[in-house]
């Protein structure tokens, strides 16, 4: 890939960028092609937009890091625990979370957040609150975005508090 090349190129470890997290393809994409992991959300990121694609939802983002001479590190084990935003009780896990810590968690998105959009703008706007309110909790508890597993009808984001990348942490440059 041209812009991996161009930066070990010219010295880069590491290129960012975000992108939306409720957004499946996005997520596949970023986390599985590319191997970026994330650690960072960044709420309305560009301030409410009316297009189609954002309907006046909150542009809350995810920042992507693709450290590109680091391998990412696949948390061992299973998750104990796993969120699924597009259900009302959600809260409940987030405590047990942070009571227990488990190694690994899992969070399911919808598949497709465009129909339901395109269906219910309230119940997409919701959604993506819960999406980004667990984010920011896991996040603050020292999780890391290390996988996406794709499946209908709710892929899953995979969190772990393990370092990220097979040489140890790497400072986070974006809190």
């Amino acid at each position: 890939m041209f812009q991996k090349k161009w930066a070990l190129d010219n010295g880069y470890d590491l290129i960012a960028w975000t992108f939306d997290p409720i957004r499946s393809l996005n997520a596949h994409f970023n986390l599985n092609k590319l191997g970026a992991i994330t650690r960072t959300l960044v709420p309305n990121f560009y301030g409410t937009m009316e297009d189609s694609l954002n309907a006046g939802i909150p542009t809350d983002r995810v920042v992507a890091e693709w450290w590109i001479k680091e391998k990412r590190v696949m948390p061992e084990g299973n998750s104990s625990v796993v969120l699924d935003v597009s259900k009302q009780d959600f809260n409940l896990q987030i405590e047990e979370i942070t009571s227990f810590q488990p190694k690994v968690v899992k969070v399911a998105i919808p598949y497709d957040i465009t129909s339901i959009m395109s269906n219910d703008l309230a119940k997409a706007a919701r959604i993506k609150k819960s999406l980004s309110v667990v984010l920011a909790r896991l996040f603050s508890l020292q999780y890391s975005v290390v996988d996406f597993e794709k499946g209908q009808p709710s892929p899953w984001y995979v969190l772990s508090t393990d370092p990220p990348l097979k040489s140890g942490n790497l400072p986070n440059p974006f809190v």
